[in-house]
């Protein structure tokens, strides 16, 4: 697991599948969250699966790591420093194949407009809840992800 202020080996990388040596590449996912102990949380969820992953704590920071790397997919919530509407514009106008799954703590009420909003305006692929469920969020990863396999 590597921090946005870590440097970075970044090489050319494939989407998902297999590597420039032909090897099998890991499923690469960016976390996008001000508070530290929900990207840390998901981070420790995720790599225990065999992602790689990276932490960014807000959407500025997020753009700096995505002009280095490419990953497969973005966790990211929207009540941060540099999020919401304008953040996801951004984000699907400069990768718009990227897999974006929005994570909120909205109320019930919010987050079924938070899904509807960003799903309809092809602005995110899903939104999950806080707390993430991580049966969900796997579900979820495979559906939009290709399988790797050794």
């Amino acid at each position: 697991m590597q921090s946005a202020a870590s440097s970075l080996d970044v090489g050319v990388e494939e989407p998902c599948g297999l590597g420039p040596h032909g090897q099998p590449r890991r499923r690469s996912l960016l976390i996008v969250d001000d508070d530290a102990s929900v990207a840390d949380g998901l981070a420790f969820l995720v790599t225990g699966e065999g992602y790689d992953v990276e932490i960014a704590a807000d959407a500025n920071a997020a753009a700096q790591v995505l002009d280095r790397r490419r990953f497969d997919a973005v966790l990211t919530d929207l009540s941060m420093p540099g999020g919401g509407r304008r953040w996801l514009a951004r984000l699907r106008a400069t990768r718009p194949h990227m897999t974006v799954v929005v994570i909120t703590a909205l109320e019930a009420e919010a987050a079924v407009f938070a899904t509807v909003f960003a799903t309809s305006a092809h602005l995110a692929d899903a939104v999950l809840g806080k707390p993430v469920e991580a049966g969900v969020l796997f579900d979820l990863l495979d559906n939009f992800l290709p399988v790797v396999r050794a």
